[in-house]
């Protein structure tokens, strides 16, 4: 829904889950959230505010943790610019774009050692989750963050039909806190940055391309 300039979204859901031997229970989560767009020819940002609420209703027969509240505000900022320029390879007019992105989030640490695990996961490491909130898949364990992560992606662009190229690309983030929230009997992180990720992709011949990746780790 956009209203006055921002755009509100609320994402809900509720899940059961049952085990013949794990803990039982229900899991709501209602995360409502608010950003304000701010688009520009050569530039963008976007702040954006949440409160992720989530809920838990375990069966007592299965444990004896209570039923579990916890609530979280989320920040994130992000934003970029794209430079373009006129250039030629091949006898073929093409555009040159240089985009450098940052992606800014904070989320306050919150004890989650009593919320039992039902479906998270630390998420692999790629290019879309460098940019985004949640280390973590589901929504049992929601990280502490005070992180930046910044990345440039370079692409070559027919001038006749828009085709894409080639598209290179390079990102990193970056701890600016010590982790807190982990999952069970799971060390917390031990540095202050995640891999190096460098990525290129092109067009080969119509319908087909090629794509190749680098995971540096820098420690």
């Amino acid at each position: 829904m956009n209203s006055f300039g921002t755009d509100v979204s609320v994402l809900g859901q509720f899940t059961s889950f049952s085990h013949r031997t794990k803990v039982e229970g229900d899991r709501t989560v209602v995360y409502p959230q608010v950003s304000l767009p701010l688009i520009f020819p050569a530039f963008y940002v976007t702040p954006k505010v949440g409160m992720h609420l989530t809920r838990y209703d375990l069966d007592r027969a299965t444990t004896t943790v209570p039923d579990q509240n916890r609530s979280l505000p989320i920040f994130s900022t992000e934003g970029g610019v794209i430079f373009e320029r006129n250039t030629a390879m091949f006898g073929q007019g093409l555009l040159q774009t240089f985009e450098p992105k940052f992606y800014y989030v904070y989320i306050p640490t919150r004890a989650q050692n009593q919320i039992p695990n039902f479906d998270s996961a630390f998420q692999d490491i790629s290019f879309a989750t460098l940019f985004t909130e949640n280390q973590f898949s589901g929504y049992d364990r929601i990280n502490d963050a005070n992180q930046m992560t910044t990345g440039v992606t370079t692409r070559l662009l027919q001038q006749d039909n828009g085709i894409e190229r080639i598209r290179m690309g390079v990102a990193q983030r970056y701890y600016f806190k010590t982790q807190d929230v982990t999952l069970p009997n799971v060390s917390a992180r031990g540095s202050n940055s995640s891999d190096l990720l460098a990525a290129v992709s092109g067009t080969v011949a119509p319908h087909w391309t090629v794509d190749a990746g680098w995971q540096y780790t820098t420690d």
